[in-house]
């Protein structure tokens, strides 16, 4: 009986993970660097909960009081009931800071260099 449960929990996990978004990651201070696919690793983004949905990002942005730049590229976990409008003011706006670039999107690798 162990043997069936073990097996069921892994299909399970394996089913579970092959539905899920997969996103590039990375994360900089220079704005070229996750540009280059050797600096990117994928990761899979897991299932979100009910009510809430699963995107990949990428988030450029300057600080001009540091002079410094940020980029973080990955997985975003967003709130299913908002519009695609609402999500991006939500993560697109940074107080203070100036926002290059911020893209958000919903398919396998749709993060990477466009």
């Amino acid at each position: 009986m162990v043997r069936y449960v073990s097996f069921f929990v892994c299909l399970m996990l394996t089913v579970d993970l092959g539905l899920s978004l997969v996103c590039y990651t990375c994360t900089s201070t220079n704005v070229h660097s996750c540009l280059v696919a050797a600096n990117r690793q994928t990761v899979r983004c897991g299932r979100a909960a009910p009510g809430y949905t699963t995107l990949c990002s990428y988030i450029e942005t300057y600080d001009p009081y540091r002079r410094m730049y940020d980029v973080q590229a990955g997985c975003q976990i967003v709130s299913g009931v908002d519009t695609m409008t609402t999500i991006q003011h939500k993560l697109c706006s940074k107080p203070n800071l100036t926002v290059n670039k911020c893209r958000l999107c919903a398919t396998d690798y749709c993060n990477g260099v466009h």
